[in-house]
């Protein structure tokens, strides 16, 4: 639930924050769990990462006897899946574009679904009330379109999706969840190039989605910097990212090591990035997170968390 809160920063030394000031609220968690209440822009989120899990139990809940014959049918199958997988990563390799484009059209489509439906109840509470009727949103990796049920409060919506061939059913779904098709822009780019063919539209955004995409740019301090020229001061980012284990651990190791063939069946996708680092450490932002130690994508936590470009920053970025 968002609540108010009063305007300005804690002073207290007890309330701990997060990069660049954003305070979060003291709690009962310790450890490397994150604060259930967190404070940001004068609004108070709530997240219980504990819940996740256990939705996500209820969910995949399987009586013993189904689950032991999963298990043996698996191991029985292990000649099978071993040669097919590495055929399938052997085509993602060595395949035309268009192909690739394709595996992870369809591919892609089905993870994020089932991601979206874990995570719901977060994607509501902090997204929520933070789209007004006259917001610009900007939809970076927009997809098939998973944001679109929260992003439709919007006055206009731009997604930036450089595999092509997510654009028509991406706004099949925009219209389908109440957006005109006058309201909706896709463009086959990455930000960069957005931001080059179209520098009016800096600090032209209230919120940037950025749903699973900075495991996949080419340089995310890049793509933060153009995101930051797009938002407007006072504007947000919501994110949600696996991370990369910290460096030095065995975990993060076994990332860099399985990273190469990682990214080639993932199409683009790398497990070993420090996403929440560098969105930490962006000029001018103000940072919330929380971490999901229990829900782990190639060894690594996932991160839900709200970004704000501080309201003193101006139009000259």
């Amino acid at each position: 639930m968002v609540t108010s809160a009063p305007t300005g920063l804690s002073k207290d030394p007890l309330i701990p924050k997060d990069s660049n000031n954003a305070t979060v609220a003291a709690g009962s968690n310790s450890g490397l769990e994150d604060p259930v209440e967190q404070t940001l822009g004068g609004k108070t989120y709530s997240i219980d990462t504990s819940q996740l899990i256990i939705r996500r139990n209820e969910k995949f809940k399987k009586p013993l006897w189904k689950s032991i014959l999963k298990s043996g049918a698996m191991i029985l199958a292990i000649p099978v899946i071993i040669p097919t997988a590495a055929l399938y990563v052997a085509s993602m390799y060595f395949g035309p574009s268009w192909y690739r484009n394709k595996v992870i059209e369809a591919t892609v489509s089905n993870v994020m679904k089932s991601v979206g439906e874990l995570f719901d109840v977060e994607r509501k509470e902090l997204l929520e009330e933070n789209i007004g009727p006259n917001d610009a949103i900007l939809d970076l990796g927009a997809g098939s379109g998973n944001y679109l049920k929260f992003l439709s409060k919007g006055r206009r919506l731009v997604g930036i999706e450089p595999v092509a061939n997510f654009h028509q059913g991406y706004k099949k779904a925009a219209i389908e969840a109440g957006l005109n098709e006058s309201q909706v822009e896709m463009h086959a780019c990455d930000i960069e190039t957005y931001v080059q063919n179209y520098p009016q539209e800096k600090s032209s955004f209230d919120l940037v989605v950025l749903g699973n995409v900075l495991c996949e740019v080419s340089d995310q301090m890049t793509t933060l910097s153009c995101v930051h020229q797009l938002l407007k001061p006072g504007g947000h980012v919501y994110f949600s990212e696996h991370l990369g284990m910290p460096k030095g651990t065995f975990a993060r190791r076994v990332q860099d090591f399985v990273n190469p063939l990682w990214r080639t069946a993932g199409g683009g996708c790398n497990c070993n990035r420090d996403s929440l680092l560098n969105i930490r450490r962006t000029p001018g932002w103000q940072v919330i997170s929380w971490q999901y130690y229990g829900f782990k994508v190639g060894l690594g936590p996932w991160v839900l968390g709200l970004a704000m470009k501080d309201h003193a920053e101006t139009s000259n970025d």
